[in-house]
């Protein structure tokens, strides 16, 4: 990643909101797409990993929830298809999404999404761009996905990559999921079955900055000396991996929005420490390990990385955990061999949701007992009131996420503190001269501007609905008329 990229990362926790003009503001209408005469074509998308049990992946491994459901005529009649192109999700990664866009650069660049761009067969290869035909050309993405939204001045170089003359690239809101702390013991260091693991913010914060203090006659920044500080009861068997194991901090080795999300929460505990780590570029203020010659590149693969190495710990999307080997995390502490490591317990932990104080803590489940996201989906957290203004403003810096969730909502005790909003951005003019080229409606921009527009009406209509049993919720009911808005501007 460049060093031009990471600085923009940086300041999440300082930067304003909503710094572009306001030239899509949402009480606007967009101009109705022309019904080509195929209304629809293939198209791609890729980046956020976290969306990949909500989207689906293009391997086939997961069939996904949206392009399962989706039956490609939910605007039918109106601008929408007439019957279900296909669609593919390639989960990239946040940043690598963001890249593709030119978020970064100012330069399209689509050999990020290799499935898209090794298709030389699509209408993509025969109708974009002249420029761009030739040998080995494929398709644009017409969508990705993100956890960590632009900037104002990122929405910029997008608009240069995209060769527009006014702001086209859009930051629609799709889903919530909670990000899940997970617990990965060392061989000889158990508790008991099926327990849960409470953490205090406090000592979250603590844990991944790598200040846990001696204590118990464990050393510091082990797993005795761990449980010592959070009260949990544990039995040591003195032996090989026992509780005298140095905690292993895993985290992810792409450009991750997790890596955002996990960042900016403890950056809501802790502000001075965290600041400038706030970002999904792999920059952390203690010592981790990234996966090594097998990167943890993409949620499931870090989630896997921890369950396989015990003495570890970790953060991933609740869906990406529960499917990470043996079984996968749960609420309470479970004998796992993932990998082929020895046997060991993992579990994903219960954390703090009233506050920074562990006096009088409450702990609440990334899960809400079953498999539904356990965010609060009715009201918005005091970060999400920064939410932005037009469709086509930044919402760079709006976080899901609130140590303080419980007293914030009015004593909603049961609400997951560390849930992260995931967006998908897609262009409010799909004729920029370096995206899909001036075409006519029945040409790749018109097309692939009605198959989005149709795609993105489902999922913010019947789409939250259909996630809710998936680990992820619906956003937050006062956001939704921004979706609205943002879908009806899409165009060709």
């Amino acid at each position: 990643m460049s060093r031009h990229h990471k600085a923009r990362r940086l300041s999440v926790l300082t930067a304003c909101v909503g710094a572009t003009a306001v030239l899509g503001a949402f009480a606007g209408v967009s101009p109705a797409l022309a019904t080509p005469t195929d209304n629809c074509t293939t198209i791609y998308g890729a980046g956020s990993s976290l969306q990949k049990i909500a989207q689906g992946s293009q391997d086939g491994s997961v069939a996904g929830v949206w392009l399962n459901n989706w039956n490609g005529t939910y605007n039918a009649g109106a601008s929408g298809c007439s019957s279900k192109p296909q669609v593919k999700y390639n989960p990239i990664g946040s940043g690598a999404g963001l890249d593709e866009f030119g978020n970064n650069t100012g330069t399209i660049d689509k050999t990020l999404d290799t499935v898209a761009n090794a298709d030389t067969t699509s209408p993509c290869k025969v109708s974009g761009p002249a420029a761009q035909q030739g040998p080995g050309f494929g398709c644009l993405d017409a969508y990705v996905g993100t956890d960590d939204p632009p900037t104002a001045g990122q929405l910029g170089e997008a608009q240069q990559a995209a060769g527009a003359l006014g702001p086209v690239e859009m930051t629609l809101p799709v889903a919530q999921a909670p990000v899940a702390a997970l617990l990965s013991l060392p061989q000889n260091c158990t508790i008991t079955s099926n327990t849960a693991v409470n953490i205090a913010n406090t000592y979250l914060d603590a844990l991944w900055e790598a200040t846990v203090p001696a204590g118990g006659g464990y050393s510091a920044d082990t797993w005795g000396a761990f449980f010592t500080l959070i009260g949990q009861s544990f039995t040591n068997t003195a032996g090989t991996g026992d509780c005298t194991t140095p905690i292993t901090l895993q985290v992810r080795s792409d450009g991750s929005g997790t890596s955002y999300a996990f960042k900016s929460y403890l950056g809501q505990i802790n502000r001075n420490v965290w600041a400038p780590y706030a970002s999904d570029y792999d920059l952390w203020p203690a010592t981790t390990d990234n996966g090594g010659v097998d990167p943890n590149k993409g949620g499931g693969k870090e989630a896997l990385h921890t369950a396989s190495h015990p003495g570890s710990v970790g953060y991933a999307n609740a869906a990406d955990a529960a499917a990470a080997g043996n079984g996968g995390f749960t609420p309470g502490a479970t004998a796992s061999t993932a990998g082929g490591s020895t046997s060991h317990q993992i579990l994903w932990a219960q954390i703090q949701n009233n506050g920074t104080t562990p006096g009088g803590a409450n702990f609440a489940d990334p899960l809400n007992g079953t498999t539904v996201a356990n965010c609060n989906d009715t009201q918005i957290v005091p970060a999400e009131k920064g939410a932005a203004y037009s469709a086509t403003d930044s919402w760079f810096g709006v976080l899901a996420s609130d140590p303080n969730v419980s007293g914030d909502l009015g004593g909603a005790t049961a609400d997951y503190p560390l849930c992260a909003l995931t967006y998908v951005l897609v262009w409010k003019h799909y004729q920029g001269n370096n995206l899909f080229g001036h075409t006519t409606p029945s040409g790749e921009a018109g097309l692939t501007a009605t198959t989005t527009k149709d795609l993105m009406s489902y999922i913010i209509g019947q789409g939250q609905t259909d996630i809710q049993g998936n680990d992820y919720t619906n956003v937050p009911s006062p956001l939704q008329g921004k979706q609205r808005a943002i879908v009806n501007l899409i165009a060709y």
